[in-house]
């Protein structure tokens, strides 16, 4: 049903388990509502706040130079459930100047998922307007971006709370 293989299935499900004891129960909620991330106060500023603001700023202007900063050289970038995955900060920054300039004009809507900070990412219709594209799950480490995750599954904006459109 996942169009997944039972390895990754169950590596899924061996990553969750580990995870879920140390979660916070409202995690599992099915809610777009931000939430701290662990070990974080509600409402108090993440240590990666600031980097995540540039990253939205930065890839809102569509500026990959400045995005691919805010990467680290062995961050990667994946698409499921499209077969793409990227390692490091120069070959996303290529694909963004190529096939992924599609993106530019983008708007990023924040959330969590995953127990990261996460974006709804709707993309220019041409028109004016935005279209639901992919959730974007971003993970962080030590000052830098680490992984992008873009889960293009607009049917995903519907359960996170999003509209059909902007």
């Amino acid at each position: 049903m996942l169009g997944t293989t039972v390895a990754s299935a169950n590596s899924a499900l061996q990553r969750a388990r580990i995870a879920l004891p140390a979660a916070d129960p409202a995690i599992g909620a099915a809610s777009a509502e931000v939430t701290a991330p662990a070990g974080t106060a509600a409402g108090a500023a993440s240590p990666d706040h600031a980097l995540l603001e540039e990253y939205v700023t930065a890839f809102e202007c569509y500026d990959v130079s400045r995005l691919t900063s805010l990467l680290r050289s062995d961050a990667v970038n994946s698409m499921p459930p499209l077969a793409m995955w990227l390692r490091g900060a120069d070959h996303i920054g290529q694909w963004m100047l190529g096939p992924g300039a599609e993106c530019r004009g983008s708007r990023l809507l924040p959330t969590a998922a995953n127990g990261c900070a996460a974006y709804a990412q709707y993309r220019s219709d041409g028109r004016g307007g935005h279209s639901p594209w992919a959730i974007q799950v971003v993970e962080t480490d030590g000052g830098r971006i680490s992984a992008l995750h873009c889960y293009v599954i607009p049917e995903l904006f519907a359960a996170f709370g999003f509209p059909s459109a902007l």
